[in-house]
């Protein structure tokens, strides 16, 4: 069974493929949200998320008052790029990855899953 993409990262795909083909330059200012939002026909909110994630896996840098530029592609590992993460950035991935196990258990549960829950509720209470 094919995993249905939210449209964010439908959009994270195309900008990273863009930067892939050299339409958006190493080094260079990818255009501002409101083209960028023609350009793939979405939504801000769509183009701050798809731009969030991007930034978070390395692929962009937001620098305020100068824009969102595109960075060389990350050569350091994962397990590097954590270590040397400050707390804000641990945080931020953490959410967005709670976001996903919240939204894949909500999918996939069942009605035992569902029981069982509530006998754990009624516990605590």
């Amino acid at each position: 069974m094919k995993k249905e993409s939210r449209l964010f990262e439908q959009i994270s795909f195309k900008i990273r493929n863009d930067i892939n083909k050299g339409k958006f330059k190493v080094g260079e200012k990818i255009p501002s949200e409101p083209a960028l939002m023609e350009l793939y026909g979405v939504g801000r909110s769509t183009i701050r998320e798809a731009i969030k994630s991007l930034t978070l896996s390395g692929i962009l840098t937001v620098q305020q008052g100068f824009g969102t530029k595109v960075n060389a592609t990350p050569s350091e590992p994962i397990e590097q790029r954590l270590r040397s993460s400050d707390f804000e950035e641990i945080n931020q991935v953490r959410a967005l990855l709670e976001q996903e196990i919240v939204r894949l258990a909500t999918k996939n549960r069942t009605e035992s899953d569902l029981e069982t829950i509530i006998k754990a509720l009624e516990k605590e209470n």
